[in-house]
């Protein structure tokens, strides 16, 4: 999977926090981030996500990943150069 991948990539530099979604380095993603991410405010994001069944919330990340993930991967480039 896809963070199988990153841990091959970035090997011991890879910070493994046992996450579903995170950077491809492994460090947390910012709620705020996630939330401005989805046009939300980050209250609105907890309100909205905190309840959630565990498979709901399985469903959601599925939902939200590919978008995050595209985000990350831009802040790495823009932090790169």
């Amino acid at each position: 999977m896809q963070i199988e991948d990153y841990k091959k990539e970035y090997g011991d530099s890879y910070e493994d926090n046992d996450l579903v979604c995170c950077y491809p380095g492994g460090g947390y993603i910012n709620p705020k981030v996630a939330a401005e991410r989805l046009d939300m405010t980050p209250a609105m994001f907890n309100e909205r996500y905190s309840h959630l069944l565990p498979i709901m919330q399985e469903e959601a990340v599925d939902k939200i990943e590919p978008g995050l993930n595209k985000y990350a991967e831009k802040q790495l480039e823009t932090a790169e150069k």
